[in-house]
């Protein structure tokens, strides 16, 4: 995680993120070397993340206190639309958010602290645990959100998500997040290729954790009928 630096105010450090990205914007990105490019991608997802995570916090509060009433607005999407200059999709996909937040804190926290998990990533992700009761559903989160960080990719989520949701809810019909998947299963965590122990999630026992081969400790989110 990185070290945040301390500003004067919020002020301060919102006219620092907009001068810095704004530096970034009119940089001649033909003048960087292809790593330099890659990081700066990197980089610039990361800085989304945390940014999605800034803005449902400040909107959060503004929006538990009204807000928007100041302005003579009804809703706070209303106000995001007027205010903001966006349109009503993108108010409505950032007062979801503040909704997300609440409901996914583990994932919330790991956005707002640069833990290299992408807004996109962890909104998929909350898709999968909705399914499941409060308790169950911050557990799950955790697991997935550390999985996500030390790098498993999208579709070996998918398939972790898919078992959790399966012990978790054994009399459910099959709507597992893994079953839209199709072609290879080869894993993507790095380093993972043919012959390694993430290769093929379907091939390593269901006590291990995907992509790993590393033994995995007794789900929590299992009976004590069935354990």
């Amino acid at each position: 995680m990185a070290t945040v630096p301390a500003f004067a105010s919020v002020s301060e450090a919102m006219e620092m993120v907009r001068a810095g990205l704004a530096f970034v914007a009119s940089a001649d990105a033909a003048e960087l070397t292809t790593g330099e490019q890659a990081e700066c991608l990197r980089q610039m997802e990361q800085a989304n993340s945390v940014l999605t995570a800034a803005r449902t916090s400040v909107l959060g509060v503004f929006g538990a206190g009204k807000g928007y009433a100041a302005d003579a607005d009804y809703s706070l999407r209303a106000w995001l639309m007027h205010k903001t200059g966006i349109t009503r999709g993108a108010a409505v996909a950032c007062t979801a958010w503040v909704n997300r937040a609440a409901r996914h804190p583990e994932l919330f926290a790991a956005m707002a602290a640069e833990e290299e998990i992408s807004e996109s990533y962890a909104r998929t992700m909350s898709t999968w645990t909705d399914k499941l009761p409060p308790g169950k559903r911050h557990e799950a989160d955790k697991i997935l959100a550390a999985e996500a960080k030390a790098g498993l990719g999208l579709r070996d989520l998918a398939e972790l998500a898919a078992e959790i949701l399966a012990r978790c809810r054994p009399d459910e019909p099959d709507s597992s997040p893994s079953s839209g998947w199709q072609g290879s299963r080869t894993a993507s965590r790095p380093g993972a290729g043919p012959g390694s122990p993430g290769s093929s999630p379907s091939a390593v026992p269901r006590c291990c954790w995907p992509g790993t081969g590393q033994p995995r400790p007794p789900c929590a989110c299992r009976t004590s009928a069935r354990r």
